[in-house]
C-alpha cells in the first residue's frame, strides 16, 4: 500500500485546520507535478501532497524559456529538480494602432530592420521585464492546463544573490521536514467538532433558504392579490 492510499483524506469542512492551506508552501517543482486531487478539488484549485491540502505554492529556479500567448508570458522554469515548470502571467499587448505607429515611425527613420518590422493593425507582444538565465522566485497556484500542470504567477521577484537563492532552498528543507514528512492527522474530537461546525451551517443556510423562500412567497401573493384587485374594479367601471 503506497502513502497516498495510506493517508486519511479529510472532507473540506476541516481544512481550515490544515497548516498548509493558508500559507505560500516552498516546494520543488518535482513536488508540483506529484500533487494529485479529485476534479471537485481541482475545479477549487485545491491539490494534495500526501493528504496536505495546498493551495499556493513558492518556487525558485532560472528561466530556460519565455513565451507569450494571446496576452500572456508563459516562462518556463527548471530548479534542477529533475522537473521544470510553465508559470503564467498576464501581460496585456499594447494596442494595435500604437503597433502599427511604431512601425511607421521606423520606417521613416530607416533604422529598424525590415524583418522587424511592425505590420499595420497588428500588436507587437510586449518586452518582459524577465528573460532567459535569470534565477526567481516565483508565489502562485497550481492550474491545469492541458493535462498538465501549470503555475498562475501571483508574484515573480529576481533572485540578486545566491545567499539568497540557498535560503530558499533551506526553507523548502525546513517545510518539507515539518509539514511532508508525515500525514496530516486529526483527533476524533477535532473531526467531530468540524463535522458539528459544518451541520450547523448547512442547517443554518438551509432556514435562511426557507425565509427567503417564505418572503419571495408573500411578495407574490400581494402581488397577484394587487393585480386582482385592480382587475375587478376596472370590471366594475366597465359594467356601470
Amino acid at each position: 500500500m503506497t502513502g497516498e492510499e495510506s493517508c486519511v483524506y479529510y472532507p473540506q469542512y476541516c481544512f481550515h485546520l490544515s497548516r498548509t492551506i493558508d500559507q505560500w508552501c516552498p516546494l520543488r517543482i518535482v513536488d508540483i507535478h506529484d500533487l494529485h486531487a479529485q476534479d471537485a478539488h481541482k475545479a477549487l484549485g485545491i491539490f494534495f501532497l500526501s493528504n496536505h491540502p495546498i493551495v499556493w505554492v513558492r518556487i525558485a529556479g532560472v528561466i530556460v524559456a519565455v513565451d507569450y500567448y494571446y496576452g500572456r508570458f508563459v516562462y518556463t522554469i527548471d530548479d534542477s529538480s529533475g522537473k521544470c515548470i510553465e508559470c503564467a502571467l498576464d501581460a496585456p499587448s499594447r494596442p494595435a494602432r500604437d503597433a502599427a505607429k511604431q512601425g511607421e515611425t521606423s520606417d521613416q527613420t530607416g533604422n529598424s530592420d525590415p524583418t522587424e518590422t511592425i505590420l499595420p493593425g497588428f500588436a507587437a507582444p510586449p518586452a518582459s521585464e524577465y528573460d532567459v538565465g535569470m534565477v526567481v522566485i516565483i508565489k502562485g497556484s497550481v492550474q491545469i492546463f492541458r493535462d498538465q500542470k501549470q503555475m498562475k504567477i501571483h508574484k515573480i521577484q529576481v533572485v540578486r544573490s545566491t545567499e539568497e537563492e540557498v535560503q530558499f532552498w533551506n526553507k523548502i528543507a525546513s517545510f518539507r521536514q515539518e509539514f511532508l514528512v508525515k500525514p496530516w492527522e486529526l483527533s476524533s474530537e477535532e473531526l467531530r467538532k468540524c463535522r458539528k461546525e459544518y451541520l450547523k451551517d448547512q442547517h443554518r443556510q438551509v432556514q435562511q433558504k426557507d425565509k427567503a423562500n417564505a418572503r419571495d412567497a408573500k411578495v407574490d401573493l400581494r402581488q397577484r392579490d394587487r393585480g386582482g384587485n385592480q382587475r375587478n374594479v376596472k370590471t366594475h367601471r366597465t359594467k356601470k
